[in-house]
């Protein structure tokens, strides 16, 4: 018997996986379709999006470290509001760093990755980004409270309380990422705990996909409210001829920025997730997957595009804090005064 796809224009190197699946008469449109979900997946999310979200790490980071070194000199009235910002910041760092090592292993042959190896690398995304959204909750009702009613905020809302807050968030955030992430890992490795692709691993995508469903509803009605809230406040202002703070402003452009990304957030992970899952297409392997290669091109191209996109709001997030946050704008200003002043001092030496 000849290879399947010896008389085929197109030759690729994996074809060897499928030399048994002859249950079909198309085998050179097939391969074909196998070979354009491998580009469209190496390009959009091994290059483009990977080095997207390590530059967004790094930024993340640099704002966790000046925000960190700020919140040392704030009085405590002012550190209220920084305390989901350094939660915030340290969330995005830890999703992205479970992003990018989920993601190592689907490009990556020379990783084996075992069971213990999925299970950390889920729980800490669910953890990170449950946390993520819980710190985005807090910084808009923070804000909210901060600016239309002030007094209320400075009475009643000490630092101890908000750090009560953070810590019960995070103790119920990691009580929910263990057990999701130990069965996430038991449908993509063989372990202690056992779940099949065509029966438990359905069940822990719908369980995954409600919880998302849930915790972006509640996060985007807050934020919205609290944007809108921030809007009109505004305006009443202006109409009464109050002048208002350019803190206040700056809060306003920093949340409606939140409120949209936690709007992209949603279109990237609901609607794709909601039509994959409901397609039920995706725990086909083998030959089943060959066969059906214009789902899984379809497939491939939902999930490029909404790890790229994730990658750019994962970016935008950190300089929106640079641009309009005060404390750290200033910080960085000064840092880059600082290294102005220092290439100044000490030019390159002349060739001649």
């Amino acid at each position: 018997m000849g290879n399947l796809f010896e008389n085929c224009t197109h030759r690729y190197s994996f074809e060897y996986i499928y030399e048994n699946c002859t249950n079909t008469t198309n085998q050179c449109g097939l391969i074909r379709n196998v070979a354009s979900s491998i580009d469209v997946f190496h390009w959009l999310d091994v290059y483009i999006s990977t080095t997207i979200f390590v530059i967004s790490g790094i930024l993340n980071f640099y704002c966790l470290f000046i925000a960190l070194y700020t919140y040392y000199f704030l009085d405590n009235e002012t550190r209220k509001h920084y305390v989901f910002v350094l939660s915030r910041f340290l969330s995005s760092i830890l999703v992205i760093i479970s992003l990018l090592v989920l993601e190592s292993t689907l490009f990556s042959e020379s990783l084996s990755p075992t069971f213990a190896y999925y299970a950390v690398a889920f729980s800490i995304y669910d953890f990170s980004m449950d946390t993520l959204f819980f710190s985005y909750i807090m910084i808009s009702l923070i804000t909210y409270f901060g600016v239309v009613h002030y007094n209320f905020y400075r009475r009643h809302v000490s630092l101890r309380s908000l750090y009560i807050i953070l810590i019960s968030m995070w103790t119920f955030s990691l009580a929910i990422a263990i057990p999701l992430g130990l069965y996430e890992a038991a449908s993509n490795s063989q372990g202690p705990i056992k779940c099949d692709l065509s029966y438990c691993g359905k069940v822990v995508e719908w369980i995954t996909f409600s919880i998302a469903c849930i915790s972006l509803a509640i996060t985007a009605s807050l934020t919205g409210f609290a944007v809108i809230s921030l809007h009109w406040y505004n305006y009443k202002s202006k109409t009464n001829g109050v002048d208002v703070p350019k803190v206040t402003t700056r809060a306003r452009i920093r949340l409606t920025w939140t409120f949209f990304a936690l709007i992209v957030i949603c279109l990237i992970e609901l609607l794709p997730f909601g039509l994959v899952i409901g397609n039920d297409k995706s725990s086909l392997q083998g030959c089943d997957s060959f066969y059906n290669a214009n789902e899984l091109l379809v497939q491939s191209i939902i999930s490029s595009v909404e790890t790229l996109v994730g990658s750019l709001v994962f970016l935008t997030d950190p300089l929106i804090n640079i641009f309009f946050d005060k404390n750290i704008s200033k910080m960085v200003k000064l840092q880059i005064t600082y290294l102005r002043s220092k290439l100044c001092r000490n030019p390159p030496p002349t060739k001649f």
